[in-house]
């Protein structure tokens, strides 16, 4: 059976001579693996809009048989998404992993997808570089809320956020808080009172959320493009 519906490109692999194998979030169907068949044949092969963070119009060949959907034709639902910027690109590569890590549901989310569809087109608009640098620790925040996982903030004087229990206590009751400065500054951008960290708080803290989503989904393994944000952003 065909069916249609608007994608955004998560990952892409070589399959064979010529084909791709594509992950992708699909609004209509959630997570979906793509095969896109002589993808790889020329600057007119319709692999070339298979790009993490691409937003396509698609008709497939849905098989409740397979796990793998073969692509029939494509278009760009959103043009001129194609990133030249080194750093917004690295970006981009880090907001796929990150989907693909602990994004889990089969199941639609209209909610999500709008969230990570605007997510991706601001980034391609975003020109302040401090911007675009916190950008990524912006989203994982948000993303917090679709996992269920939105830190729970408590007021108090010395509280620090514990890995663990996802929330801010005293260390004597945390089984792995975080420290105090780095807590203190994670609560205030939780609170909204500081939306633009310095690049080092935004480095640690993005190593902190994922630690901690690593913990609650238990993930296991590095975030490979977390490495490369550090060094573009450093």
């Amino acid at each position: 059976m065909i069916t249609s519906s608007e994608v955004i490109v998560l990952s892409r692999i070589k399959y064979g001579d010529a084909s791709i194998i594509v992950k992708a979030y699909a609004l209509e169907y959630g997570l979906i693996t793509l095969m896109v068949k002589n993808a790889r044949g020329g600057k007119k092969s319709q692999g070339n809009y298979y790009q993490p963070g691409s937003i396509l119009n698609i008709d497939f060949y849905q098989n409740r048989k397979s796990d793998i959907s073969n692509v029939k034709s494509t278009t760009l639902a959103v043009s001129n998404l194609f990133i030249t910027d080194i750093a917004k690109s690295a970006i981009m590569m880090f907001f796929s992993e990150v989907v693909l890590r602990y994004w889990k549901e089969e199941v639609p989310s209209e909610s999500f997808y709008k969230f990570y569809r605007e997510t991706i087109i601001t980034l391609t608009l975003l020109e302040d570089r401090k911007m675009i640098n916190t950008y990524p620790l912006k989203f994982l925040i948000s993303f917090s809320n679709f996992l269920g996982l939105k830190p729970m903030i408590n007021d108090g004087v010395g509280l620090r956020f514990c890995l663990v229990e996802g929330s801010f206590l005293p260390s004597s009751l945390c089984k792995s808080p975080i420290s105090e400065e780095l807590s203190s500054k994670l609560k205030s951008i939780l609170k909204g009172t500081n939306l633009l960290p310095d690049k080092k708080s935004a480095s640690l803290l993005l190593q902190t959320l994922t630690d901690y989503f690593d913990i609650q989904l238990s993930r296991s393994g590095k975030l490979k493009t977390l490495g490369v944000l550090k060094e573009i952003s450093g």
